[in-house]
Parts: C-alpha cells; structure tokens; sequence
C-alpha cells in the first residue's frame, strides 16, 4: 500500500510580500509622524513658556523702572532662543454708575480718577530661532495684561518706591499719575502729595492768613 504523499505548505506570493511591506511602511510613517508632532508640540510649549517667563519679567520691570524696560526692537533670549516683544500702555477711565458720588468723591480726595493704565506686552519668537520680525499667526507667542494703579505701586516694592522719588522726573512723573497732568504740586484737596527723600516736603497753601 502506497504511503499517503505529504502535503505542502502553501508558500507567500510576491503580491503578498509588497502588500505586507506597504503595511510595515504606513504603520511606521504614521508612528514617526505621531512622534514628529509630539516633539513639535513640546518644543512650542517650552517657546511659549519661555515668552511667558519674559513678558511677565518686563511687566515687573515696567512696574519697578519703566525707563528700564528695554527699547522697541530688542532681541531678547532665555532657553537658548530670541525672542522680540512689544509694550503698549493704554490709559483706563473708570465711569462711575452714580455721576454725583463720583463728584464728591473727586473733591474728597486729591488723586485723579484717570490714573489707572493698562499695560500690555506682546513676547514672540524672533526670526532667528524660526520665528517672525513681527507677531504674525503661527508663531510662538504669548500676551500678558495687567491693569496699572499707581497707589499700589507705592507699597509694592520700597527699593524702587525709594529710586523713583530720588529722581526728580519720576517723581514728577509720579505726581501726575495720582493728580493728573497740570496739578499743583502742593495737592488739590489739602492733602499734600508726598515729598522725595532729601527733599523739600510739598506744603499745601496757607488758610487763614497765616504765614
């Protein structure tokens, strides 16, 4: 009795074998691709963190010594990038809901209800880490806003509080914040502005005829 012929294994077409080779080739781009968009993401987080570290650090120093702040154009760096910024500061009027209240109050007290300002500085990255000569969509950027109130500015740090009224222009320049531009320096409401160290003290005008 003959014995039974062994059955063979049925052997990969060459279609077979480009279709899998296809399948191994998409499933790797695709992967690569998922990386490539991760890295990329990550990279522009860092950028935007690094242009939020900087805009928060020009407003401090805007708040401390706006003749610091570095001129418009600056190239600054931080992370091993340039970035470029821009400051724009816009002045805030407050409208009162009772216009008789804000009467009274405004002769109650000498400071000027227009003194509040709003600062805004733009941080994007600059052209030589891959970025733009100006803010454009796209590019890593970050904006931060912070209503300004001179009053608050003057219990926020005692070392630039002591520089700014050691300098007779930003004293001055603080003067017209509180009262308004045109302000006698001796105060409008009898409560005299106060004085630099040093200095002569602003007084108010004599009443009664005293001397």
């Amino acid at each position: 009795m003959p014995s039974p012929r062994p059955q063979l294994r049925r052997g990969v077409t060459f279609v077979e074998v480009i279709c899998a080779v296809a399948l191994i080739a998409i499933i790797a781009t695709v992967s690569l691709s998922g990386v490539s968009s991760i890295l990329a993401a990550q990279e522009r987080q860092i950028r935007r963190i690094s242009a939020a570290e900087l805009a928060n650090r020009i407003i401090l120093q805007f708040l401390d010594d706006r003749d610091s702040v570095p001129a418009p154009g600056t190239v600054l760096r931080a992370d091993g990038a340039a970035f470029r910024f821009e400051l724009r500061e816009t002045p805030v009027r407050l409208e009162p809901a009772r216009a008789e209240v804000a009467a009274e109050r405004t002769q109650l007290t000498p400071t000027t209800l227009d003194r509040l300002s709003n600062v805004s500085v733009l941080v994007w990255l600059a052209e030589e880490s891959g970025g733009s000569v100006a803010p454009v969509a796209g590019t890593p950027a970050v904006q931060l806003t912070r209503i300004v109130d001179p009053i608050a500015l003057i219990t926020r740090n005692p070392d630039s509080l002591r520089n700014m009224m050691q300098d007779p222009e930003k004293y001055r320049r603080m003067l017209e914040q509180f009262m308004g531009p045109g302000t006698p320096r001796g105060g409008s409401a009898g409560t005299p502005p106060p004085s630099p160290p040093g200095g002569k003290p602003a007084s108010s005008p004599a009443k009664g005829g005293g001397k």
